[in-house]
């Protein structure tokens, strides 16, 4: 069944899109005090006090807006216009899972190495520990995607094959985080990571509701937050290591959001 968009209220402008200002967490639901969500259901006079994703649009991309919004005032300044481009973009199922898989090849095979490196760098001199490091973050960034066994799946007509890639690239991601904890270093993000990275538990790739939800917080669990480890005390540095890692972000989300997911 096709649900047709109420029109585009025409306040809703690239410019107006462009200074938007969103709130962390969620708000009243009043104009300027809205997160991501809020201001998306305020578009077609859905109740916005709520944060539901609506139902015309992607939940996979829609919680990792809210993922977005809620880690960094920088990135949050940035959502309006894929607040648009969310708004209609539909939950098929072959295209949901797709778009979940390609968050997850981001987060642990290019994020999550991104972060160990990081992490190597403050270790104190060369040792085994940083050595295990290293060759790990390159393992994962070399681990089979995810998205392309899926995709050679539908192709082949095989079944499996991409649940075996996610496993394995899962498990690889927990021993990194394992690893970086065995050598003191102090990332947060990537012992959460440990804690939630068995992702083989999912059993069903048609269960949408659950794939979004283990996107999104594979997203949070293992995102760069490489300011904070390079220089933990300079909010400054935080805030221009999270400019320069938007433009790969907003990458992401054109490619989740555009023709390459479908």
């Amino acid at each position: 069944m096709t649900t047709t968009l109420p029109p585009l209220p025409d306040y809703v402008t690239p410019e107006y899109l462009e200074k938007l200002r969103l709130r962390g967490g969620s708000g009243s639901g009043e104009e300027g005090d809205c997160c991501a969500i809020q201001e998306r259901r305020r578009w077609d006079g859905l109740d916005s006090l709520s944060y539901t994703i609506p139902e015309t649009d992607s939940l996979v991309v829609g919680n990792l807006l809210i993922s977005l919004n809620d880690t960094s005032p920088v990135w949050r300044a940035k959502l309006g216009p894929y607040l648009l481009k969310l708004r209609g973009s539909g939950r098929d199922e072959r295209v949901e899972i797709r778009r979940a898989l390609r968050l997850c090849d981001f987060s642990l095979r290019e994020v999550l190495p991104e972060a160990i490196d990081a992490a190597v760098k403050l270790c104190d001199g060369d040792s085994e520990k940083t050595r295990e490091l290293a060759k790990l973050a390159q393992e994962l960034r070399d681990a089979k995607s995810v998205l392309a066994a899926y995709d050679l799946e539908i192709q082949e007509g095989t079944e499996g094959a991409d649940l075996a890639a996610l496993a394995a690239l899962a498990a690889l991601a927990a021993r990194a985080a394992r690893a970086a904890l065995a050598a003191r270093a102090d990332l947060a993000d990537l012992a959460a990571l440990a804690a939630r990275a068995d992702l083989a538990d999912l059993a069903d790739l048609a269960d949408l509701a659950d794939l979004a939800d283990l996107a999104a917080r594979a997203a949070r669990a293992a995102r760069a937050d490489l300011a904070d480890l390079a220089a933990r005390a300079a909010r400054a540095a935080r805030a221009a290591e999270e400019e320069r890692m938007w433009p790969r972000i907003a990458g992401l989300l054109d490619e989740l959001l555009g023709t390459s997911a479908a």
